[in-house]
Order: structure tokens, then C-alpha cells, then sequence
């Protein structure tokens, strides 16, 4: 099942960062607004350090700079708001900070999510932080996202867990610097187990990737900030 016919963004947009900015803006946390701001801003810098040319005093004084911000902004040893608690849409802290779809973790590429019937439909657009061979995502990258659509494919179909299998076959390269398609729906529930099936499409629609998955149902106590992984 392919999507809607999309056009290729230009290699390093960023409108995706945009987008999500807006969501959360217009949203239930328009708090998160500069947290997120401050996530894309990571992005851009992230891809520059991995793809940079400069020479050792320009790399020199940037890391002066950067260390001095990092210790500005303070970290944590969890990404979970304090209270507990487990976010239950975009514009809660958890998926404000998600590693896939969090506007405000420059790890995230990100993927913006939508729902579309009884599937999930998403879309990312990678860079060099994601490159393995040259100019192609690496395929860990990718098989995380699917863990990530799997979920939320389960989600959406009413069953809330965790991975218990991911299989990945991987079709053919995934190129980054264009807008990419995921799509994922539920195929059928047993039991505790919801059976996910999955695809990756790249910007001419042409297939990529493919994967099926089984998310199983766990107690709400998986899901608090102090629960034991």
C-alpha cells in the first residue's frame, strides 16, 4: 500500500521542524514552544558537526562555546517531566522530548506523525547525523522508527505495550536528504499481542523497506517515571 504522491523537499529543510513547532504552538503545551525551538536548533548543529569541514581553531573555538552552553542549560539523568506520568498526546513532556517523533531532542530527526484512517502515516526527512553509506540512512535508524510505528500503530488500534519482536527487511537503500513515508497499521490482535505490519516509501514512492512487528500489553506501572526497565 503506497501513499499519496509527494515531492522532495530540498536536502536539509527543515519544515518538518516548522511543522512541529507549530503543532505544539497551537497545541496543548505552547510552553514547549522554545523548548522545541531550542531541539531544531540542536538539529542544524548536530548535522553540521558530523558533514563539518572546518579546521582544528574553528573547531577548537566552537567546542569552547558549546561546552559553555552545556553547562548554561544543566542536564538531568531522565528526560521524564518530574510528578510521573506518562504523556498521552504531542504536546505532552514525554513526547515533547520523544527520541523519535520530540521536537526538543535534536536526536530525533524528527518524524512528525499523523493518523490516517486506522493507520499511522509519518514522515522524516534524514541527514547526514543518519547516514551510513554514503547518502543512504543507516539501517538502525531506520528499524528504530519502525519500533517507534509499531507502537503507535498499536496504540491507535487500542492496544497499549511494548516490543516484544521487530523484523526489518530492507528492499532497497533509503536515501536521506529527501522526505520519506512510513505507514504502519494493525493487522491483528491475539491475546495480549498486537501483530503491526509496516513500510517505508522514499520521495518517488518507491518502496524501501518493510517490517512486521508484535507489540505486547503491559500494566499501566510499565509506563511510570520510576518503573524499572
Amino acid at each position: 500500500m503506497s501513499g499519496p504522491s509527494r515531492d522532495a523537499p530540498e536536502p536539509g529543510a527543515d519544515h518538518r521542524d516548522e511543522e512541529l513547532l507549530d503543532r505544539l504552538r497551537g497545541g496543548r503545551a505552547p510552553v514547549r514552544a522554545e523548548r522545541a525551538r531550542l531541539g531544531a536548533a540542536m538539529r542544524r548543529l548536530v548535522a553540521t558537526v558530523v558533514s563539518t569541514s572546518a579546521d582544528d581553531a574553528t573547531l577548537a573555538a566552537a567546542t569552547s562555546e558549546i561546552e559553555r552552553l552545556a553547562e548554561t542549560l544543566g542536564s538531568g539523568v531522565t528526560r521524564w517531566p518530574a510528578g510521573g506520568g506518562f504523556g498521552a498526546g504531542p504536546g505532552d513532556d514525554m513526547f515533547v522530548t520523544h527520541p523519535l517523533v520530540g521536537a526538543a531532542n535534536p536526536l530525533a530527526p524528527p518524524v512528525v506523525v499523523d493518523v490516517v484512517g486506522n493507520r499511522i502515516v509519518a514522515h522524516a526527512t534524514y541527514g547526514p547525523a543518519h547516514e551510513g553509506l554514503p547518502g543512504k540512512v543507516y539501517g538502525g535508524v531506520i528499524a528504530t522508527a519502525f519500533d517507534g510505528m509499531a507502537i503507535f500503530a498499536a496504540v491507535l488500534a487500542g492496544h497499549r505495550g511494548v516490543t516484544g519482536s521487530l523484523e526489518v527487511h530492507f528492499v532497497r537503500p533509503t536515501p536521506i536528504g529527501v522526505e520519506v513515508t512510513y505507514e504502519s497499521e494493525v493487522t491483528r490482535v491475539e491475546g495480549r499481542k498486537a501483530f503491526v505490519s509496516g513500510r517505508l516509501f522514499d520521495s518517488e514512492d518507491v518502496l524501501c523497506v518493510e517490517a512486521t512487528g508484535v507489540i505486547v500489553s503491559v500494566g499501566p506501572d510499565v509506563f511510570d517515571r520510576g518503573a524499572e526497565s
